[in-house]
């Protein structure tokens, strides 16, 4: 769905849809169609391109952190109704047996009808009638292998798991954590971060992860999170391919100008978490207002706004909402792809949102995504300055 006027990256006033427009548009694609976008289909602009894929990776997804166990099955149906496909989970969110049962009955029936509130009408893996010996033979397989190629899993090693120096073990957890999970193979696993773990065993875990692509082929695409240059040159240094996906506390805020100069040299792709925290009491307050007015000026959500700077900078996201009101449900509808695919930033919007760097640090945001408050430091100070990337 295109609200571009010309090539030239312009909206006129007609462009710029409300929320209610856009979400009536992405309810329709998304019953006509299991993928809300084609790669031809989308919007391709002068600042940015819009490909629903970037190096094979759907570019925006839906992350399970901060999401209860007892709200993952909902968030899971929601977003794959919303046309969402890349699911981000982890074994420090707890909820990939939910996320599991999902994915293992869209595969198996696709995607059943929900009530308001996300949750299916009927129980697929029990009610739903069984399609005739024939049919099934003719197509069943061939569905359910469809379905299974557009998903795209990325799963992420707690700290803890890594804390081994057995390759055995390590491969023997991610085989665990994919039964879980009721899939084949894992379409990305992610180390969580370069926490609580010695050189060696970040190492030890990265060598796994490789052979489990490279030799058992049963992950596709292997990564870390929160990782600085240090652990970064570790890899390198001990002759490692180079991590294929860097996912970071990654915003206006806080573009990591170093990793991303790195992730450029070596040809990784740079990728962003959850930006929940950005808008509360600890966020940037000042620059929080230059979102806003961009937001207001376009029709649109200050997330939005974020995931549309991550698509225009090449930067895959996973932005996440809840499902218990129907505001947060609606969020997830608004930022996936095709949520974001009516509008573009200018070139102008752009430098406005570039000149908001401020390095501004996961403790001065009280994030934590892959630690816990045992590992930041004691003294305030200290505690302000602190980020997982310089940690090591």
């Amino acid at each position: 769905v295109s609200a571009l006027s010309g090539d030239n990256g312009k909206h006129n006033n007609n462009d710029c849809w409300s929320r209610r427009q856009l979400l009536q548009q992405t309810a329709v694609a998304t019953a006509s169609s299991a993928i809300i976008m084609r790669p031809q289909q989308a919007v391709a602009g002068t600042y940015g391109s819009s490909r629903i894929l970037l190096k094979g990776i759907p570019r925006v997804g839906y992350s399970f952190f901060k999401t209860s166990p007892d709200m993952a099955t909902r968030c899971a149906y929601l977003a794959l109704q919303g046309g969402i496909r890349h699911l981000d989970v982890g074994t420090m969110y707890k909820s990939n047996a939910m996320v599991g049962q999902v994915l293992e009955d869209y595969i198996q029936h696709g995607l059943p009808q929900l009530d308001t509130k996300g949750n299916p009408l009927i129980n697929p893996s029990s009610t739903q009638q069984q399609p005739s010996s024939l049919i099934h033979s003719l197509f069943g397989d061939n569905r359910q292998q469809k379905r299974r190629k557009e998903l795209f899993i990325t799963h992420k090693l707690r700290n803890s798991e890594q804390q081994v120096q057995s390759i055995a073990t390590i491969k023997e957890t991610v085989y665990n954590q994919m039964h879980e999970l009721r899939l084949e193979y894992l379409d990305m696993v992610l180390i969580h971060s370069p926490l609580n773990s010695t050189k060696d065993q970040r190492l030890t875990t990265y060598q796994a992860l490789l052979e489990l692509k490279n030799n058992e082929q049963i992950i596709k695409h292997v990564g870390v999170c929160n990782y600085g240059i240090n652990p970064l040159n570790e890899i390198i240094q001990a002759n490692l391919q180079p991590p294929e996906v860097i996912q970071l506390e990654l915003s206006p805020f806080n573009q990591h100008k170093d990793v991303a100069e790195w992730s450029k040299q070596h040809g990784s792709i740079l990728s962003c978490g959850a930006w929940s925290k950005l808008s509360g009491m600890d966020g940037p307050q000042d620059g929080w207002v230059v979102v806003d007015e961009i937001a207001k000026k376009k029709g649109i959500t200050k997330a939005q706004v974020l995931v549309r700077w991550a698509l225009q900078s090449d930067i895959l996201c996973v932005p996440r909402s809840g499902a218990g009101s129907k505001l947060e449900r609606q969020a997830i509808l608004e930022n996936s792809f095709a949520g974001v695919s009516s509008f573009i930033l200018s070139s102008e919007e752009m430098n406005m949102l570039n000149g908001l760097d401020e390095q501004y640090t996961a403790g001065r945001l009280n994030r934590m995504d892959g630690w816990s408050e045992q590992d930041l430091p004691t003294n305030m100070e200290e505690r302000l300055r602190w980020d997982p990337t310089l940690a090591v």
